[in-house]
């Protein structure tokens, strides 16, 4: 089954693991256990070894639980263009 990563995240951050996580729960009705959490979190430090750190990505993330194998498919990678030197502020 394949799940997508709609908004740009951090591989190696916890919300990689929740958006993969979710969008399984929601989209497949299936509950990820230990298990696969932990291929998860492998799974992104392999992508930030191969894409750099301080990047984020978004995608789609193949996962097959009959052979037990989570895949990086389709990948975007996501760099910091720019930095605000100056504070911003709203009235409310």
């Amino acid at each position: 089954m394949e799940v997508e990563i709609p908004r740009p995240v951090n591989p190696t951050g916890f919300s990689f693991i929740k958006v993969v996580s979710g969008a399984l729960i929601h989209q497949h009705n299936v509950q990820p256990d230990k298990e696969l959490t932990k291929a998860l979190q492998y799974l992104g430090f392999k992508i930030q070894e191969k894409i750099g750190k301080d990047k984020l990505i978004k995608g789609v993330i193949e996962v097959d639980l009959e052979n037990k194998v989570v895949k990086a498919k389709k990948i975007e990678v996501w760099e910091k263009t720019k930095e605000l030197e100056e504070p911003l502020s709203v009235n409310f």
